[in-house]
């Protein structure tokens, strides 16, 4: 459509740009799929550096770091001022950074994973105690997923190693993800085809992009990049650009109050969904294509 806004797409581990196969053509052209053209994006999904296809940069680099790449993606590839952001996983968190460092680039933005951990320390306002009920049943439910992150972010390489020398070594250590809770909703593997499996496996495996793809995790591990700070001033650091929440019961937390989201952003839409888990875009493509319609409509 002519002057569609960009819609930037990103992706996390252990998915890729495949995961958006099922909603690039409805969200391009809404015109073929039931709805108007004037809901159209021109739709961009970069590859994370170091996953799939994408070449590895020179050193692990963390979601901060690649926030400020993404902006020259905006400023210099893409040419724009702004653009529209949408993530899960990494993308989430890429997307929130960017949305912190530079907010005249982002307009607004649609999150389908719990993002950013908010700034508790001195000056914010006491939790409530639906927010430390949700805390006690968030750690509880990470502490049986973590163990890929912690093995990521402090031993890439002894990992990849095997990882590199054994299709089905890879092929396991991803699927199941597409199928155990958390994660995934229970016996979620039958939403997904063999086909759509095996293809997002071959982005790593075919690329050997193994090692190269945890390097995210180790940056983290090593230099933060999960949570907000205080400013100079010491007041927490927030979020401004308006946010979308669509987020799932079987994802890696359970879904948060949204007085927890808004201590870190600017809440305008929050959609708990009563199924899904954490491959939003793949797994249920028809509802999240209409939530990011909805959403990015006042915008425009």
């Amino acid at each position: 459509a002519p002057d569609a806004p960009i819609l930037l797409l990103t992706h996390g581990w252990p998915g890729s740009v495949f995961e958006f196969y099922r909603v690039i053509g409805p969200l391009a052209h809404p015109e073929r799929f039931g709805g108007t053209i004037e809901d159209a994006f021109t739709v961009v999904c970069p590859a994370l550096p170091g996953f799939g296809f994408s070449g590895a940069p020179p050193a692990p680099m963390g979601p901060r770091e690649l926030a400020d790449l993404w902006v020259g993606l905006i400023e210099g590839a893409l040419g724009r001022e702004w653009v529209f952001a949408q993530g899960g996983d990494w993308g989430s968190i890429i997307s929130s950074w960017l949305a912190l460092r530079y907010p005249r680039r982002v307009r607004a933005m649609h999150l389908n994973m719990v993002p950013l951990k908010p700034y508790l320390g001195p000056g914010t306002r006491p939790l409530s105690d639906d927010e430390r009920a949700w805390i006690k049943k968030s750690k509880k439910r990470m502490a049986r997923a973590m163990g890929y992150f912690q093995i990521q972010g402090t031993k890439p390489d002894s990992l990849a190693y095997s990882l590199a020398d054994s299709p089905a070594g890879q092929a396991a250590w991803i699927v199941e993800k597409f199928q155990h809770t958390p994660w995934a909703e229970p016996g979620e593997l039958s939403h997904f085809s063999m086909d759509e499996m095996i293809t997002n496996v071959m982005f790593y495996w075919a690329t050997n992009s193994a090692l190269t793809s945890s390097w995210i995790y180790q940056a983290v591990t090593e230099g933060g990049g999960l949570e907000l700070g205080a400013t100079e001033d010491g007041s927490a650091e927030r979020i401004e650009v308006p946010t979308g929440f669509f987020l799932a019961p079987f994802d890696l937390s359970p879904i948060p109050p949204q007085s927890w989201l808004e201590r870190a952003y600017d809440v305008r839409h929050f959609q708990p969904q009563d199924e899904g888990g954490h491959f939003a875009a793949l797994e249920r493509p028809e509802p999240f294509v209409q939530d990011v319609r909805a959403f990015f409509r006042a915008f425009r």
